[in-house]
């Protein structure tokens, strides 16, 4: 038998996870006390986004960014991307890319250290 996932408002109105707000525009998830995910709402004036990084042990695992009618799904094992599905059209997720463990693909080191300094710059400021 196959149980559907919760959602992490499920698993915070089951006191699994625990919500605490960095700012207006971010807010981090914890599990008995390590960091789980941070989510951010990122506008600068010339892009504006939705990222979310979550984490197992505080290592990076999984990394969502979206704006612009494009997504970025980056998955990450030991600090290293291994996988990247790029939907450059929201509405058609029949125009998904992926690419996986490209080296050579100066896109898919892009998005390795975007995501990964990212999510240390997010970590360090954590509220604990």
């Amino acid at each position: 038998m196959c149980f559907p996932k919760k959602t992490f408002e499920e698993l915070i109105v089951e006191n699994i996870y625990e919500s605490k707000s960095l700012d207006s525009r971010t807010n981090e998830f914890f599990s008995n006390g390590q960091l789980r995910m941070i989510d951010e709402y990122f506008n600068d004036g010339s892009i504006e986004q939705t990222r979310m990084y979550m984490f197992e042990n505080d290592d990076l695992i999984f990394a969502y960014i979206a704006g612009e009618g494009e997504q970025n799904r980056l998955y990450f094992n030991n600090s290293q991307l291994f996988r990247w599905r790029y939907t450059p059209d929201i509405n058609d997720s029949a125009s998904d890319v992926f690419y996986n463990d490209e080296r050579s693909n100066e896109m898919f080191i892009y998005w390795e250290k975007f995501a990964l300094d990212e999510a240390i710059r997010l970590q360090s400021i954590a509220i604990q």
